[in-house]
């Protein structure tokens, strides 16, 4: 690799830090009533900081981890 692709490398990395996913894990799960009375699952990250939540359709599961 020649020095201007390495300088360009180096300087989108440092002008992107939101480029670089947080891996939140995932604490627990439920099972929520909709306003409309259907039921979906929530699963509830840690990410460090504060906790993510994801909703998904009844019928699936909770990945150990998301982005965050």
């Amino acid at each position: 690799m020649n020095k201007t692709w390495l300088v360009a490398l180096i300087l989108c990395m440092s002008f992107a830090p939101s480029s670089w996913a947080v891996l939140a894990k995932l604490v627990r799960q439920e099972i929520r009533t909709t306003p409309s009375g259907g039921q979906v699952l929530v699963c509830i990250y840690d990410a460090g900081d504060r906790e993510v939540e994801r909703v998904y359709p009844m019928g699936n599961f909770c990945p150990q981890y998301t982005d965050a």
